[in-house]
């Protein structure tokens, strides 16, 4: 890939004043009994700990993408992988885990729970899973699967698994269209591992028409494309990379 998968992001924000260039593209109310605060505090200890270690800080809130279901778009995340997750989105950065552009909001999602997010209008980011086994990838990004999601008239939700083909099993749907890890999915080429910058991609079985909702298109040569986005969707983390 000629950019990082970040910079894409970017760019085909812009692109997508037209259809034909689609991109590629989680406090509630304290409870006075005595034991809510021990229940907040079993949670903060469990979110920093899955965090600390990629030096990510716990965010609550932002103004592009923030906890329940008062946005303009809503993501509603169950976490049926076996073990306790924090879900990180970025908004409009690099997807990286420098100074300068980290997550700018951190969930918990204990197993076999649910959490809601909302989008604001125009939200372009990504977001994916720390767990206890994340790692850093060679590019300074979570070595994982990606949900690239822009909102607005355009927009598109995808999933990505060029950082790491091996990464979680994640699945993205609205009421039409479900991008996965074998659907509406961009992958590497060549049996790679990992691609996106000097190694090829494909945005795979994501034809349009295909499935009510998916698009596929080019943008800059490159393949580009995914679900057009819904104001409700579903997200389920089904497992998690080894």
């Amino acid at each position: 890939m000629k950019a990082s998968i970040a910079t894409l992001v970017l760019v085909a924000t812009a692109a997508l004043a037209s259809p034909s260039a689609n991109r590629h593209k989680l406090f509630h109310r304290q409870n006075k009994r005595a034991p809510a605060p021990a229940i907040q505090s079993r949670e903060a200890a469990t979110l920093t700990a899955l965090l600390s270690p990629l030096g990510i800080p716990a965010v609550s809130q932002s103004a592009s993408v923030y906890t329940g279901t008062s946005g303009p778009y809503v993501n509603t995340i169950t976490n049926n992988a076996g073990q306790d997750v924090a879900l990180v989105a970025w908004n409009n950065g690099q997807f990286k885990l420098d100074s300068s552009s980290l997550p700018v909001i951190t969930v918990l999602i204990p197993n076999g729970q649910t959490a809601s997010i909302s989008m604001a209008d125009n939200y372009s980011g990504a977001m994916t899973v720390v767990h206890p086994n994340s790692q850093p990838s060679v590019s300074g990004m979570i070595n994982d699967t990606l949900i690239e999601m822009t909102t607005g008239q355009y927009g598109v939700v995808d999933i990505s698994r060029e950082l790491n083909m091996a990464g979680s099993d994640i699945s993205v749907s609205g009421s039409q269209c479900t991008t996965s890890m074998d659907q509406c999915v961009f992958t590497c080429l060549n049996g790679e591992i990992t691609c996106g910058w000097d190694s090829p991609y494909q945005l795979t079985n994501c034809a349009t028409g295909s499935q009510p909702g998916a698009s596929f298109g080019t943008y800059a040569g490159a393949d580009s494309g995914g679900c057009m986005i819904e104001t409700q969707l579903t997200t389920t983390i089904n497992s998690l990379a080894g």
